[in-house]
């Protein structure tokens, strides 16, 4: 494959290791962060986007449409701090069947969430406008709408509370909206409002029993796909050895609330199987510790930093744009991204 260098099945490690059994996976501890680097505001996502650029300098347009808005969603999250919403409680069957903690939530429950999204809107759509012009008349109009009363800001979200794309569409289609258009324009509003939550929903997840493995493929707090994943590294206190097998931990990062979940080290987050024939990975040329996971079965892709080859910490906000030659290189190779999101969407 044109750009990957090292290849793989099953695993995904470069040398062979020992692998556990999926029984064996399933019973160890709940996933550590370290390496992990979770930006505090816009300078953070700035200074993060600097180091992209000089690791990528080829990248350097590509970020510029994206540093702005990343910062603004950090910024937004930040503001968004004295915000307590109160969360739907625990539910330990809907978890342990990978039923998302958000799925379904009355977002009239949710305390100050449509003033949340509003004030969301009102930050991003004139700089969507400003950064994107073509998207300028469709910015426009959704902050109109919302103004006017012709919509409730909730309706951006409500595809996701849902887990109904259909949503979405239907919504262009009652405004007059490109469905496309729509749907980055979503992605950035929704996103602080989303990592709000996220936040929040740490000890709700704990209080239901979730605390290790989570069973769906989806995030256990907003439902949304994963835009990143990890290989974390080996920490102090691990129950042994031979638990980890392979290296590290299998780490997955949603790409619209940020939450950042253990799963299962074999299995695809697109289709779910763990069918060993279906997994491969690609390695990087130069860069082995960025890879794609790949599904010949239902074709999707996730890429991958092995943090256990990282002298340095990780930002999960602004790492997948560090990643664009993979999914280039993955594009050219007939697969599409586990989860659709703005800066993927080539």
């Amino acid at each position: 494959m044109q750009g990957f260098s090292g290849t793989g099945t099953k695993d995904g490690d470069v040398a062979p290791r020992t692998v556990p059994t999926m029984g064996e996976e399933m019973t160890g501890p709940a996933a550590s962060l370290s390496g992990l680097a979770q930006a505090a505001d816009g300078d953070a996502v700035r200074a993060a986007f600097s180091v992209l650029r000089a690791r990528r300098p080829e990248f350097s347009g590509y970020l510029d449409h994206f540093e702005d808005l990343l910062a603004a969603v950090a910024d937004e999250t930040a503001r968004l701090s004295s915000w307590d919403p109160v969360l739907p409680g625990a539910d330990a069957l809907r978890l342990s069947r990978g039923v998302p903690l958000l799925q379904g939530a009355d977002p009239a429950a949710m305390d100050g969430f449509e003033a949340a999204l509003t004030a969301s809107l009102e930050t991003f759509a004139p700089l969507l406008a400003a950064i994107f012009p073509p998207l300028g008349p469709a910015a426009k109009a959704l902050r109109a709408d919302v103004a006017e009363g012709r919509m409730a800001a909730s309706e951006l979200a409500a595809h996701v509370l849902d887990a109904d794309s259909a949503r979405l569409a239907a919504l262009a289609g009652r405004t007059g909206l490109d469905a496309g258009s729509l749907a980055f324009m979503a992605h950035f509003v929704i996103s602080p409002v989303f990592r709000r939550l996220r936040a929040k929903a740490a000890p709700v997840l704990a209080e239901g029993g979730l605390s290790g493995v989570w069973p769906g493929v989806t995030c256990p707090v907003c439902g949304g796909a994963p835009s990143l994943s990890f290989l974390s590294r080996a920490e102090q206190g691990e129950l042994s050895e031979y638990l980890r097998g392979g290296g590290g931990q299998r780490l997955l990062s949603c790409g619209q609330c940020g939450h950042v979940w253990r799963t299962r080290r074999i299995i695809c987050p697109g289709c779910g199987t763990d069918d060993q024939d279906s997994l491969f990975w690609r390695a990087a040329e130069g860069a082995p510790h960025e890879r794609i996971y790949g599904c010949s079965g239902c074709s999707t892709y996730l890429p991958c930093i092995d943090l256990r080859e990282c002298s340095e910490d990780v930002e999960p906000l602004t790492a997948p744009l560090g990643l664009a030659h993979l999914d280039i290189a993955a594009r050219e190779y007939g697969l599409s991204p586990v989860g659709s999101y703005p800066w993927n969407a080539f």
